[in-house]
């Protein structure tokens, strides 16, 4: 009894400990977003409220951009296309003019970009090598059964589902 007791009273330190360590931190110049309200105009005119909490355990946490309209899809889709090649900017598109789920009732409203690495912005891909790059680019992150190429993983659609989940 007296050995779960401790046990559990070190897993509980232990997750309180580095829940704290993974906590959004300030910067020495500069402010960061910890969260957000948005407030959505849905295609029937009605409103939803939207709180985005970019902290840990958030689906919002390490969001790099918010793409929130055509035109900023399809910058980021120049973007993916300079740096991995015509089909990582093509899947950008695609994420913004797809339901993530067929009965969806609409598109998504917006696209949150996650860059899990370091990201070469001087050096444009070439035709031949981007795709390659693209699926072998950081390949501790990729496990051998998932060949999803990484620029895919950094890119996913919210809000256009039926159920708002909070996040």
């Amino acid at each position: 009894m007296l050995k779960s007791i401790v046990l559990s009273a070190l897993t509980l330190a232990a997750f309180t400990f580095t829940s704290a360590t993974q906590a959004l931190e300030p910067l020495p110049d500069r402010a960061r977003v910890s969260s957000m309200q948005a407030q959505l105009l849905l295609p029937d005119s009605s409103s939803l409220s939207v709180d985005m909490n970019f902290d840990c355990g958030s689906a919002f946490e390490s969001t790099g951009m918010i793409i929130t309209n055509e035109r900023g899809a399809q910058l980021l889709a120049a973007a993916y296309t300079h740096m991995y090649g015509q089909e990582a900017g093509e899947f950008v598109m695609q994420q913004w003019y797809t339901k993530k789920h067929p009965d969806d009732p609409r598109k998504p409203t917006f696209l949150i970009v996650k860059p899990n690495q370091n990201i070469n912005w001087e050096k444009p891909a070439t035709a031949k090598t981007s795709l390659l790059q693209a699926r072998t680019l950081d390949a501790q992150s990729v496990s051998s059964d998932d060949a999803t190429p990484d620029y895919q993983a950094m890119v996913e659609s919210f809000c256009g589902t039926r159920n708002h989940v909070q996040y």
